[in-house]
């Protein structure tokens, strides 16, 4: 037997649930490349380590490009280099640049057209 429903609602039966593209299963860090693709922000990471300000970034109209942008908070200069995980290709070592203080500099690099796309990028003070 069926319950009653109360009137003007539909069964529970006949209301369709929402379809959705399954879920692909990655490796942590995904989420910001996912979110590029489907043409949203990508949101960036913000962080403050080694007295470096850094701000990370997938570029709008490529996104195998990315890097980071980092100022220098600290009374002397500092080297650091942009590292991006590439997916199913290899993983990206940016180029080395040097801020000094109170200075804000780009690393970025590009991954190979092959790539699932940029899954993480982070930073590496030398």
């Amino acid at each position: 037997m069926n319950p009653v429903e109360p009137s003007g609602t539909v069964p529970r039966s006949r209301v369709e649930e929402p379809r959705h593209r399954p879920v692909r299963r990655c490796r942590p860090g995904r989420a910001r490349h996912r979110a590029a693709r489907r043409g949203g922000p990508a949101p960036a990471a913000r962080s403050v380590r080694s007295g470096l300000d850094c701000t990370t970034w997938i570029h709008n109209n490529d996104p195998l490009t990315g890097g980071v942008d980092c100022t220098n908070n600290t009374g002397g200069p500092i080297t650091f280099h942009a590292d991006i995980v590439c997916g199913w290709a290899p993983d990206v070592t940016g180029n080395s640049v040097t801020a000094w203080p109170g200075q804000t500099q780009e690393s970025s690099g590009h991954c190979a057209i092959y790539s699932s796309g940029i899954g993480h990028i982070g930073w590496t003070v030398e």
